[in-house]
């Protein structure tokens, strides 16, 4: 029993009063409430009644322990000074304090307010996970952990098993089998003062991959001699020998995947070869191609409720439409067919047809107007007039066809409405300038000159040839 430290499981109750160890000074008594110091404004001290401030939660550790002055003497004698018993007791009781205190200390080491060392015969009962007990009950004594379920080694214990021709309890095809069951992932197996290397199965001592295997605890090797001597070494125990055997784990992982990688091989060099480099622009365009047959399908599942929609290029069927409705037509190319006569067409490689025959890709008017000119027909078509060349030109822009007119055939036809010349010899002239779509439209006067066509309109169709 301690005489300098008295422990406690904490009530619930302020006024509960805990007893404390003898002492000199008050301040020789410290306090720890689960393994925590606390200050002297957490408690009361009367004598040794100690009773807490504030009121504890149940079954805390409380720890009262009482550490004397060891540093510097509490009395100092002097020549000719009075003796009394009080001073006589003071001096003593400080010496006795601290040889208390010290063999209390030397029985009982605390860590985290509990016991973590024992040597003894008997297994402690006041444990904890990392209790180290020094088990005098096995011979040799072992030092032992415990984990919070179970005592270990705490120290790896070596086993050394050895074999003979003698123990053989099988033989065939020149191996021969042991009857052994304390093989675990630790153990080395020695031939000969030789280490061996562990295989798979037979087929590996046969091949060379290896000098033996285990098989349903018993150890399979190559035919001993009768003078040969086959070692186990077996490390049990705990924590230090972990890492071994994780190691030896992983390098019989190793030789199962390696036995095996002539079935595995094959498969690998097939994700190999995947070379998705090359392969995702291909993934990529069916994931869109499908899901644009998907929109095809939605769109084409309509078209019993609106007889506008019609797929023309895509299956042959008919284009329904009436009145001055523009039919929307789904097909390969997207395009639109204006109610008035004009097509937009996405592709200039595109010919769209009616009954077999080309239809004009571009048809509209422009109607000269020399301040604001103006064009009629396809919305994307616009028209400008410049009149920083001689003669003046218009220029057609804004469709696609209209950049490069090769393999295009253009019919332009002046429409004489409004002109009040004394001559109607009136040309269109069609041509490109500077990359663009231009005309000029001019005639000749009663002087037989060329002068600018400034009303009427012009009338244009072009064809894909």
């Amino acid at each position: 029993m301690a005489n300098s430290i008295k422990t406690y499981s904490a009530v619930a109750d302020a006024a509960y009063v805990y007893t404390t160890p003898q002492y000199i000074e008050s301040a020789d008594i410290k306090v720890y409430v689960d393994d925590v110091l606390q200050p002297v404004s957490a408690y009361t001290l009367s004598n040794t009644a100690l009773t807490f401030n504030s009121v504890l939660t149940e079954g805390q550790d409380i720890r009262i322990e009482r550490q004397s002055e060891a540093s510097s003497r509490l009395v100092s004698y002097t020549d000719g000074s009075l003796l009394n018993a009080e001073t006589l007791d003071k001096d003593a009781n400080q010496v006795f304090n601290v040889a208390q205190e010290a063999y209390d200390q030397s029985r009982t080491t605390n860590m985290a307010s509990g016991k973590f060392y024992y040597s003894q015969e008997q297994e402690p009962t006041d444990k904890v996970a990392g209790t180290l007990w020094y088990n005098k009950s096995k011979t040799p004594n072992v030092l032992e952990i415990y984990d919070g379920s179970e005592w270990y080694a705490a120290a790896p214990i070596k086993d050394v098993t050895k074999l003979t021709q003698a123990d053989v309890i099988t033989s065939d095809q020149g191996l021969d089998q042991f009857a052994y069951s304390g093989y675990n992932a630790s153990s080395d197996v020695y031939l000969n003062g030789v280490r061996l290397i562990k295989g798979y199965d037979a087929a590996d001592i046969t091949n060379g991959d290896g000098d033996y295997y285990e098989l349903h605890g018993s150890l399979v090797v190559g035919s001993l001699t009768a003078t040969d001597v086959l070692e186990v070494i077996t490390y049990s125990g705990g924590y230090s020998t972990e890492v071994a055997e994780k190691e030896a784990s992983v390098t019989s992982m190793y030789t199962t995947f390696t036995t095996k990688h002539t079935d595995v091989d094959p498969k690998l060099d097939e994700v190999i070869a995947l070379d998705l480099t090359t392969k995702m622009p291909l993934i990529e365009a069916a994931e869109v191609n499908a899901v644009a047959a998907a929109a095809t399908a939605t769109a084409k599942a309509a078209e019993t409720t609106n007889p506008i929609k019609g797929w023309a290029l895509l299956d042959n069927e008919t284009i329904q439409t009436q009145g001055n409705i523009d039919p929307e037509v789904v097909a390969a190319e997207t395009f639109t067919i204006k109610a008035g006569g004009g097509i937009f067409l996405d592709s200039v490689d595109r010919v769209v047809k009616a009954n077999g025959s080309p239809l004009p890709v571009c048809a509209g008017e422009v109607v000269l107007d020399p301040s604001n000119p103006t064009w009629n027909g396809d919305i994307r078509v616009t028209v400008s007039r410049d009149t920083t060349s001689s003669p003046n030109r218009y220029k057609l822009e804004g469709h696609p066809d209209l950049i490069s007119m090769d393999g295009y055939m253009v019919m332009a036809t002046h429409n004489a409405r409004g002109y009040t010349q004394a001559y109607d010899n009136i040309s269109v002239k069609v041509g490109r300038q500077n990359g663009y779509f231009q005309f000029i439209v001019q005639a000749l006067d009663n002087n037989g000159n060329l002068t600018e066509v400034t009303s009427g309109s012009v009338m244009f169709t072009i064809y894909k040839i």
